[in-house]
C-alpha cells in the first residue's frame, strides 16, 4: 500500500501541470472525479468449471483531454480444491482462498475520445493479498492416525498467507448518462508476477506451505488472465 501512496504523491503534481497546457478546463461538463462498484468475471482455460466473480470498487481523476490517474480494489473468495494438501497426520481437500488486490491506474483516452468519455486503455500495477483463515478447519485425520497424538488447531489460530504483484491492460468504453451516471464496460488482460514472499504464519510446516504458494500461483494467474469487466458509477 505504501508503494501506491508514494506513487500517487509523485505522479499527481506531474501529470497536472503538464496536462493543464493542452486543456484549460479537463473533465465532463466541468466534472472531474469518477467513483464506481466494479464486478468482473474471469475463468481458467484449463478446466471449464473453474471461474471467479470478483467485486469492488474505482476512483478515477481527470487530469487532462486523454488522461487520468485512479486507485481501485478488488475482492475474490472461493471455496478451492483443486490443490488438495495434507501433512503428517491430516489432509485438508478443500479450504477458502481469499485475495485483496489494490491497484494503482492509469487511463489513456483514445485520440476521438475525451477524459472521461468514449474508448480508453488502463493500465494498472497491482498489488495483491491472498490468505485464507479456515484451512486447518477442514482437515481430515488420517485413518492410521491417533486424533491425540496429532496437534490441533484452534479456528483462526494459524492462517496462511501470500502476496503476489500483477501488471495488467485493460480496453473499454465509458459512456455517460443523465450527465452523472458513468457505465464501463470492457476486457483485461494481465500477467502475474509471483512474489517470493509467501510465508507460513505461526506454522514451521514446509509441505504445506509449498503447496498453499502453488496454490496461489495458480489463482491469481489464471482469474487474472483474461477478465472481462463492467462498472456503474457517478461524476462530480
Amino acid at each position: 500500500m505504501k508503494w501506491i501512496l508514494f506513487l500517487v504523491v509523485i505522479l499527481l503534481p506531474v501529470f497536472g501541470s503538464s496536462q493543464s497546457k493542452g486543456a484549460s478546463n479537463p473533465g465532463y461538463m466541468g466534472k472531474h472525479f469518477l467513483i464506481s462498484a466494479e464486478g468482473s468475471f474471469s475463468g481458467s482455460f484449463l478446466k471449464m468449471e473453474e471461474y471467479w466473480f470478483k467485486y469492488g470498487g474505482a476512483a478515477e481523476f481527470v487530469l487532462g483531454k486523454h488522461f487520468s490517474l485512479g486507485f481501485s480494489y478488488m475482492h475474490s473468495s472461493v471455496e478451492t480444491s483443486y490443490f488438495p494438501m495434507s501433512d503428517d497426520c491430516y489432509s485438508y481437500p478443500s479450504f477458502t482462498f481469499n485475495t485483496n488486490a489494490y491497484s494503482l491506474d492509469f487511463y489513456f483516452y483514445t485520440s476521438k475520445s475525451i477524459a472521461p468519455l468514449g474508448s480508453f486503455f488502463r493500465l494498472q500495477a497491482t498489488y495483491m493479498r491472498n490468505y485464507t483463515n479456515d484451512f486447518y478447519q477442514h482437515g481430515v485425520l488420517a485413518y492410521d492416525k491417533d486424533p491425540y497424538s496429532c496437534l490441533t488447531y484452534a479456528p483462526g489460530a494459524d492462517s496462511l498467507r501470500s502476496y503476489n504483484i500483477r501488471a495488467s491492460i485493460f480496453y473499454g468504453r465509458k459512456r455517460i448518462f443523465y450527465n452523472s451516471l458513468v457505465v464501463s464496460y470492457g476486457v483485461q488482460f494481465g500477467v502475474t508476477v509471483f512474489n517470493p514472499l509467501t510465508y507460513l504464519v505461526k506454522s514451521n510446516n514446509s509441505y504445506t506451505k509449498d503447496n498453499f504458494y502453488k496454490a496461489t500461483c495458480y489463482e491469481n494467474f489464471f482469474s487474472s488472465f483474461i477478465v472481462l469487466k463492467a462498472s456503474v458509477g457517478g461524476i462530480w
